[in-house]
């Protein structure tokens, strides 16, 4: 980014900016002084995502059991019980 791209002795950076209309070099300039933190925007962002898709389920009219991972339960249950007398 520092280092001359051109015979004039211009950086990458500042052929990028030349390229830029005047409201996105603004934009870019405001950010900088703010300090932006772009590891913020996508942490911020990440949890966003995990909270409305946390709602979407939430909201859906299907048992708990149905809304978590992995569905229904594997476990089937047998479907006559033998009596005692099977048994002993």
């Amino acid at each position: 980014m520092s280092e001359a791209v051109d015979n004039q002795g211009r950086t990458q950076r500042l052929l990028d900016r030349e390229q830029m209309d005047i409201e996105t070099q603004v934009a870019m300039e405001y950010l900088l002084w703010k300090k932006f933190d772009l590891n913020k925007l996508v942490s911020n962002t990440k949890n966003t995502k995990k909270a409305q898709n946390l709602k979407q389920k939430l909201q859906q009219k299907k048992p708990a059991s149905q809304r978590l991972k992995g569905g229904q339960s594997s476990y089937k249950a047998p479907q006559k019980l033998p009596s005692l007398k099977d048994l002993l």
